[in-house]
């Protein structure tokens, strides 16, 4: 499976450490833990539904590290959700953005792509 392979991720500068453990005894399939830099993925879903939760979680920290603001849970799952859903759908559609934006970022920084 081609998400065991991702085992940390950049999030603003900040490297988060991707865990996949066995959440049957949770609510949740995945979860984000800010004071110690992990995003917990459960181990018994599928390649899609990983990347799914992961740009959901990504959406989380991202807010979390971009806001002083915040929401109600509820309302936070709901605008993470979104964003994260549209995200997930944006890069599926449009599979050249990534490949060009590292291009793009490696040329201005002088790395090799």
């Amino acid at each position: 499976m081609i998400a065991y392979m991702i085992k940390k991720i950049n999030i603003l500068g900040v490297e988060y450490t991707i865990a996949r453990e066995d959440m049957n005894r949770r609510a949740e399939n995945a979860m984000v833990e800010y004071y110690n830099q992990t995003i917990t993925i459960d181990s018994r879903i599928s390649d899609d539904e990983f990347f799914h939760l992961l740009i959901h979680e990504i959406m989380h920290v991202i807010f979390y590290m971009t806001t002083s603001r915040r929401l109600p849970e509820a309302e936070e799952e709901q605008l993470v959700t979104s964003a994260g859903v549209g995200m997930f759908n944006v890069l599926i559609d449009n599979p050249i953005l990534c490949s060009v934006i590292v291009r793009k970022r490696a040329r201005v920084h002088g790395k090799k792509s």
